[in-house]
């Protein structure tokens, strides 16, 4: 099973934004739907490529899979009647984007709902007690674990996790250090290219990719690591 996870760091990634307020609220709602639209524009750009690379360590669909819940979070997006109230605080954000990716179906789906429907309890957890950058960084750190749980990777098996727990682990001491929105959002992002970045050197212990040689695994990034970065590197055009 391939472990998914990248509309997750979509939606967690508003936090590096500076799209909240405190106590989860967020300051844009406009910010926020233009983030999640750049984030899902780029990956639909590239599905191609992330199809190419799959076609060499997977199934070869990873890019339709991605460019099919981009587009379901579109089309949420579009629906809207009343934006301002549908993205009024994380928690509504994330809810909302887990309904959306449901409906790609299959395992992927699946899991993208468990990750951001824990993501959504978490900042409603820590709304009321903490700053907003730590509330999207404690969301980020509670989709992460759903998603081991349920799809049981690791990091270091060649998954998105590689590029989505660095990016939390950097999220988290950004936020615990106050920095800035944009230097929250460069942290995050450089953790999450350089993490997918060493998936080319990873031998795969998870997914279709661990049935392939090792030897063509070599060299060929992650393409589900490399999604989860393009999701980030949209929200951080907003």
């Amino acid at each position: 099973m391939r472990v998914p996870g990248r509309a997750p760091i979509a939606a967690v990634s508003l936090a590096a934004m500076g799209g909240t307020s405190a106590r989860g609220r967020l300051t844009s709602a406009s910010l926020v739907e233009r983030a999640l639209r750049r984030a899902c524009a780029r990956v639909v750009a590239c599905h191609a490529q992330l199809n190419h690379w799959d076609r060499l360590v997977g199934d070869g669909d990873c890019g339709d899979t991605l460019n099919a819940g981009a587009s379901a979070v579109l089309a949420a997006l579009d629906g809207l009647a009343e934006p301002d109230a549908a993205l009024s605080d994380a928690a509504s954000a994330l809810r909302l984007i887990a309904r959306a990716i449901e409906r790609m179906g299959g395992s992927s789906g699946a899991l993208y709902h468990i990750g951001l429907t824990a993501a959504a309890s978490a900042a409603v957890a820590r709304a009321a007690d903490e700053s907003e950058a730590v509330v999207w960084a404690e969301a980020l750190r509670a989709a992460v674990d759903a998603i081991m749980e349920f799809g049981g990777a690791r990091p270091g098996f060649r998954t998105m996790l590689d590029a989505i727990v660095p990016a939390s682990e950097a999220l988290h001491e950004a936020a615990a250090h106050n920095a800035s929105a944009a230097e929250c959002a460069r942290r995050a992002i450089d953790a999450a290219e350089r993490g997918a970045e060493a998936t080319k050197a990873m031998r795969a212990h998870a997914g279709r990719t661990a049935y392939v040689p090792e030897a063509n695994q070599k060299g060929v990034p992650d393409p589900g690591a490399m999604g989860a970065v393009e999701w980030m590197r949209g929200v951080g055009e907003a």
